[in-house]
Formats: C-alpha cells, structure tokens, sequence
C-alpha cells in the first residue's frame, strides 16, 4: 500500500499528482452567495453549479439552481431563444 502523495503511473513512468479538492471559497450559491460554511450546498444535476436549501428551484422531488434547469432536465433542451421561463411574465388579461 501507498501512503505517498504521488502516485506512478505505471503505463508511462511519469507522476500523477492526487485529485485538488475545491476550497470552500469557490464553492458558492449562485443565487445568493451563501458559501459552504453558511450553508449546505447542492449541486444542480443539469448544469453542475451549486445551491443552498434557500435558493433551490423545486421540481417533482428534484432541486435545481433555476428552472430553467428544471425544464431542461425534464424536457430536454430547447432550440428557442426568446422562450425563458426563468422571467416573470404578466397574468393574462380576460
């Protein structure tokens, strides 16, 4: 067993330095920029940024950083341009 922090690859002889980790300055939400010592953050399965609790788009069971996420995890991805749920839009007059 090796206990040493760099490892040999075996096929080329050269150094593999060990996987660097993201401090915890880098990790924030990206909404309200909570970072991971404020809060518990996620990370969105559609696009990979990350969330806090407070922040999270809610979706049948599934949180998200938007929903735009949301709609694009369930529906797949859209070729329109000028269609984002992610904006209010006003009630429709009767």
């Amino acid at each position: 067993m090796n206990r040493g922090r760099i490892i040999l690859n075996a096929s080329r002889g050269g150094a593999i330095s060990p996987p660097k980790r993201m401090s915890a300055i880098e990790r924030s939400c990206v909404t309200c920029g909570d970072t991971e010592e404020e809060a518990h953050l996620e990370r969105c399965v559609q696009c990979g940024k990350w969330f806090c609790p407070d922040c999270a788009f809610k979706q049948t069971g599934r949180r998200f950083d938007s929903a735009g996420c949301a709609r694009d995890f369930f529906w797949g991805q859209t070729d329109e341009d000028d269609e984002d749920d992610t904006t209010q839009r006003d009630p429709p007059e009767y």
